[in-house]
């Protein structure tokens, strides 16, 4: 018969709820310094550049006996 441990459960929820209580935190403070720059009369940030796409490495090809491509 299955079976759920009832201590094992409650630290996995208390975990959960610290991790979700530290993100509303980070997130409220966010929300608090985009609403002071506005209060400021900031419209927009300019940034120093734009952010660059990350680069993808190029795929090494290699053939097998059969002669097919097959990406390594």
């Amino acid at each position: 018969m299955p079976s759920v441990s009832v201590d094992e459960n409650i630290q996995k929820i208390a975990s959960a709820i610290e991790q979700y209580t530290k993100e509303i935190l980070r997130l409220e403070g966010s929300l608090r310094m985009f609403q002071e720059f506005k209060a400021s009369g900031l419209e927009t940030i300019e940034l120093p550049h734009e952010p660059r796409p990350e680069k993808l490495e190029p795929v090494a090809e290699e053939e097998n006996e059969e002669g097919e491509v097959k990406e390594t």
